[in-house]
């Protein structure tokens, strides 16, 4: 894979951050339950942290406005999602794609650059990991429990808690 500037790099992660972070908050006002909410508040507060740290960079290294990114450098999750339509299990499943997509995203870019900017990279990879496994234990019970998303009360005795001995 060609080397890519550090300019086009951080362009792509930073617009890659914004629709995170818009998947995210999406996600946060079609949920009623408490837990689920404060991890996607949680989530589109990690993924505004990204891009104020890659803005930081940018601002550092480069000087300026980032422009947009060619579409064609930005990952598959970037693309347009009908969140309207989207059944909620199907949204979460998509936030799941999104993040390991992301990790590898930034593997690669990782791959094209050098110096900080590859520990850095390499850094946001492992974050946009363990965020999958943060959404793939709420995608569990989800898929498992319908009503899950809509109260604000963990959903105990069905299939979930053993209570008895």
């Amino acid at each position: 894979m060609a080397e890519i500037t550090l300019r086009g790099a951080l362009e792509v992660a930073l617009a890659s951050e914004t629709r995170a972070r818009e998947i995210y908050e999406t996600l946060h006002g079609r949920v009623g339950n408490l837990m689920m909410r404060d991890k996607l508040k949680f989530l589109a507060g990690e993924e505004r942290k990204h891009y104020d740290m890659l803005l930081a960079v940018f601002r550092e290294k480069i000087g300026g406005t980032p422009a947009k990114p060619d579409p064609a450098l930005l990952p598959r999750m970037v693309v347009e999602f009908d969140f309207e339509k989207a059944e909620l299990t199907e949204l979460w499943k998509a936030a799941m794609e999104a993040e390991e997509i992301s990790a590898e995203h930034y593997e690669g870019l990782a791959g094209r650059v050098s110096g900080r900017a590859k520990i850095m990279f390499n850094y946001l990879a492992n974050v946009e990991r363990s965020h999958f496994y943060l959404l793939k234990s709420e995608y569990d019970v989800l898929a498992e429990i319908d009503e899950y998303t809509r109260t604000d009360d963990f959903p105990f005795g069905m299939n979930l808690v053993n209570l008895g001995p």
